[in-house]
């Protein structure tokens, strides 16, 4: 059965038991540890602190980013939390106990908590990093209410969007459908998840999984690009090859599955708001 996933980011993805028939709109996190390590050491740091959640998301981001940060010869130090404790007060005495110049968070909700644990053993958040899975539309508010800019020079590394017109507009038309800020990029790679299933399943004439890939890789590595499905759709009706450029931007998936155009945001929190600083383009090899 063909799948695709908007926001799967873990490198085991790619060469899981059914591979073979899933596909992601979103790279892997092979791609955005070197960005971290780059901007962190970049700023200074040199002893660095990860701390991440216990699953499989967690465990190769953690593990990719503490090897990258070491080849830069920053020291790193990991410690793997269970998400679902009712406190992280070990967690938090361990970070102390390092004397970090740079925190890392590679977490979901739970980050709340934890961020408020860090603020509290005094931690600046200058020091903070977060990657794309703590990201809430009111991440300062969530972590006190009262304080609107307590995060304040904490810098997130979220999955990223071109600056186009066509993800303007559909920024747009979600927000206007959905009336909320956040997730926009998350959107707009499920959204290309869709498409992209729709007009492969035009293209292969069937919905079993063999032929049903190969037309993935086709749709989005052919001729003709074009960037709606209505376009696509007439294109494929009349026999040409054509390369769907989605709403979060080209794919040019590669035979596992993966996005070979990996775009991320570099944002810091300033008065109490979320702005991004850069973004981040990266072409990966096939």
């Amino acid at each position: 059965m063909p799948q695709c996933s908007p926001s799967n980011t873990s490198p085991s993805f790619s060469t899981q038991q059914n591979a073979a028939y899933y596909f992601r709109t979103v790279s892997s996190d092979t791609a955005v540890a070197p960005l971290m390590a780059d901007v962190i050491v970049g700023r200074g740091a040199t002893r660095v602190f990860i701390l991440s959640r216990d699953d499989d998301y967690g465990r190769s981001l953690a593990n990719l980013l503490s090897e990258t940060l070491t080849g830069h010869g920053t020291a790193a130090e990991v410690v793997i939390f269970n998400p679902r404790k009712g406190g992280f007060e070990a967690e938090v005495e361990a970070v102390a106990r390092y004397r970090p110049d740079a925190v890392v968070l590679i977490a979901f909700e739970e980050g709340v908590r934890l961020l408020r644990g860090l603020l509290a053993a005094g931690f600046s958040a200058d020091a903070l990093y977060g990657s794309d899975g703590v990201y809430l539309p009111d991440l300062p508010g969530a972590v006190d209410e009262t304080k609107p800019r307590v995060l304040d020079g904490m810098t997130l590394f979220n999955t990223g969007a071109p600056q186009s017109n066509a993800y303007a507009a559909f920024r747009e038309r979600l927000r206007a459908a959905s009336g909320e800020e956040g997730g926009l990029a998350w959107g707009a790679r499920a959204y290309d998840c869709a498409v992209i299933l729709a007009l492969v399943a035009r293209a292969a004439g069937s919905a079993d999984g063999v032929p049903f890939f190969a037309a993935v890789l086709a749709v989005t590595n052919g001729g003709a690009e074009c960037e709606t499905y209505a376009d696509c759709a007439r294109r494929i009706d009349a026999g040409e090859d054509v390369a769907y450029v989605g709403k979060a931007g080209p794919l040019r998936l590669d035979v596992a599955g993966d996005p070979t155009v990996a775009i991320y945001s570099v944002s810091r929190y300033e008065g109490g708001e979320l702005l991004e600083q850069s973004t981040e383009t990266f072409e990966l090899a096939r």
